[in-house]
């Protein structure tokens, strides 16, 4: 699949000359110009097995999910459920529920434990002894989060930068902004949000079983986990969608 930012898909250029004059020119077309266009394609009400979905977060930046192929309207992507839903005429929904303290739990057993490498263990045993006493930095924070999201822990800034919170549940809103003829062709494309609605991460002592787990770690360490303070977060991530849709 090809994506190209803010672009609709298009297998041929002259069969909408009309409407996109600028397509022999090799312009990226906004597909949310398409949006007042009579002939803007409807959402699927299925997802055929195979139709594949890309997305590009706005500024270039990492896209929380890169994309996946569809098995229908459930969708397990690297162990999170992925719920279609048709939710108007031109949008459409996926839900995903993260295992956000299971998932965190077992992010924690893998680098600890050296299932990951030691460097990785190592630094992560050094940043949980420090603990939370003198505030944690925006970089360590970061870097708590690079350790242990590799080994699944869907982990995120908070706003102020001084925290972490879990990705909970995400709503992913798309807006078809492609046409009935891009959609014979065999794509189509929009743009999308993300909202999230997930608890705030706290640091705490470990518990005597907890530090038994591990190799050099005392009830006297700090471990992050999963509080009972929720938080709700809109347009946690924007951009744009294409998908290729197989045997249309």
């Amino acid at each position: 699949m090809k994506i190209l930012k803010y672009t609709a898909t298009i297998a041929s250029c002259a069969a909408i000359a009309t409407l996109l004059p600028s397509c022999d020119s090799g312009e990226i077309v906004d597909p949310s110009s398409l949006s007042s266009d009579p002939l803007v394609s409807e959402s699927l009400d299925t997802p055929v097995l195979g139709d594949q979905i890309e997305y590009q977060a706005e500024f270039n930046a990492s896209p929380l999910n890169n994309g996946f192929t569809y098995e229908g309207l459930s969708n397990n992507v690297s162990g999170i459920v992925y719920i279609y839903e048709r939710t108007s005429a031109y949008e459409f929904t996926h839900t995903a529920v993260t295992l956000a303290e299971q998932n965190l739990t077992d992010a924690l057993n893998k680098v600890l434990s050296g299932e990951v490498g030691a460097v990785l263990g190592n630094r992560l045993r050094v940043l949980l002894h420090n603990g939370p006493a003198a505030p944690y930095t925006t970089a360590e924070i970061l870097e708590i989060r690079e350790i242990l999201n590799p080994s699944g822990a869907n982990l995120i800034l908070n706003e102020a930068g001084d925290g972490l919170r879990t990705l909970g549940t995400l709503t992913y809103t798309h807006a078809v902004k492609s046409t009935n003829l891009d959609r014979r062709n065999g794509s189509m494309a929009g743009i999308y949000t993300i909202d999230s609605v997930g608890s705030e991460i706290i640091f705490r002592n470990m518990t005597a079983g907890e530090a038994a787990l591990w190799r050099e770690m005392t009830i006297q360490d700090f471990i992050p986990a999963v509080s009972d303070i929720p938080y709700e977060l809109e347009d946690l991530e924007k951009g744009t969608w294409v998908t290729d849709l197989i045997n249309p």
